[in-house]
């Protein structure tokens, strides 16, 4: 799995709400696009996702509830 505690990386510039998470990238080669379509499939409805780039591998993400925070992590 490539998400992790929202709580566990501070995110530059911007504070985090109590629905962004951050999306790792640990393991091989992940398009966004990919990412994207995980994150559809985890918490289906018609939420527009948007990853924000903070690091290489690292995105900020604003899910659309807190019940889908947790269902992910």
């Amino acid at each position: 799995m490539f998400f992790e505690s929202p709580a566990a990386r501070e995110t530059p510039i911007q504070p985090q709400s109590l629905t962004t998470a951050i999306v790792k990238v640990t393991q091989g080669e992940v398009s966004e696009a990919q990412i994207v379509h995980r994150l559809q499939e985890l918490a289906p409805g018609d939420f527009l996702w948007e990853l924000v780039l903070i690091e290489e591998r690292v995105f900020r993400v604003d899910l659309p509830s807190v019940e889908d925070l947790r269902r992910l992590l």
